[in-house]
């Protein structure tokens, strides 16, 4: 059974009277995806049967209630002789007894058809996945051969099983100098390679320094004047005016008490 689908129901109802061929098979029991649409076929027709049914049987339950209704008005409303109310009373009996069967045969379609709708609507679920999952697996192998069939690509590099212990990226990047031999007695001042390197290994030339242009005159601030310079000299002080030195001023000592004037309040006060 396909994932996230319900399982489906298996329903033995009790047998019809007067009826047959009214039953759901077992469709758990089928695991072979090649006998899933005659079952859907068959469910549909089973379906179709019981809608059928459940027609008739509602049908012949109305009539026998419509009888049962005229029964009882007339034992009710008619007084008849002994005989006749019997035969009416028998009727009554009889009728409701088949009443009693028409509404378990009722409820018993009813079952049926319920379970038979589920397994058609749990087999046309799996349908749709069935050809989902075909799709999706159609989509993938026509991808597939479109992208074997595309043109491959001029780098081929059957992992380390070539003769080299790099790989192509460590190949471009790890380029080997060729050097020709030299002599042990060479001294290393007169060894000149000359072309030996490589014209690929060379590198070139380091570009001169770029000299940065002086900026404008605008932003430059504006240099202040040198007053050591001849034209700078205004001042009226010379170096040849003697020291100033303040001269030594006497106050009177500290322990001398100052006269008090006496003609003032504080100075009565304190006397």
């Amino acid at each position: 059974m396909a994932p996230g689908v319900q399982c489906m129901n298996h329903y033995c109802p009790e047998r019809l009277s007067g009826y047959s061929g009214s039953y759901v098979p077992n469709t758990q029991a089928i695991y072979n995806s090649a006998d899933w649409m005659s079952t859907l076929t068959s469910l549909q027709n089973e379906k179709g049967y019981l809608e059928g049914l459940l027609s008739k049987t509602v049908t012949t339950l109305n009539a026998l209630r419509d009888k049962q209704t005229r029964n009882e008005r007339s034992l009710i409303a008619n007084p008849s002789p002994r005989t006749k109310k019997k035969k009416i009373q028998q009727n009554r009996w009889r009728t409701d007894k088949t009443i009693k069967t028409c509404e378990k045969e009722e409820k018993t379609v009813l079952d049926c058809l319920q379970v038979c709708k589920n397994n058609i609507s749990t087999l046309e679920t799996i349908f749709k996945q069935m050809e989902m999952s075909s799709t999706a697996a159609d989509c993938y192998s026509s991808d597939r051969c479109s992208y074997s069939e595309s043109a491959t690509t001029a780098f081929d590099w059957n992992g380390w099983a070539d003769e080299g212990d790099m790989s192509p990226f460590q190949k471009r990047s790890h380029r080997a100098f060729s050097f020709p031999s030299i002599p042990p007695e060479v001294r290393v001042d007169e060894i000149h390679l000359g072309e030996a390197v490589a014209a690929e290994t060379r590198r070139p030339p380091r570009l001169p320094p770029r000299r940065r242009a002086p900026p404008p005159a605008a932003v430059l601030p504006p240099v202040p004047p040198n007053s050591a310079h001849i034209q700078f000299h205004h001042s009226t002080l010379s170096p040849d005016a003697a020291c100033f030195e303040p001269s030594i001023t006497h106050y009177p000592h500290a322990d001398k008490k100052p006269e008090l004037d006496k003609l003032s309040i504080s100075g009565l006060l304190s006397s």
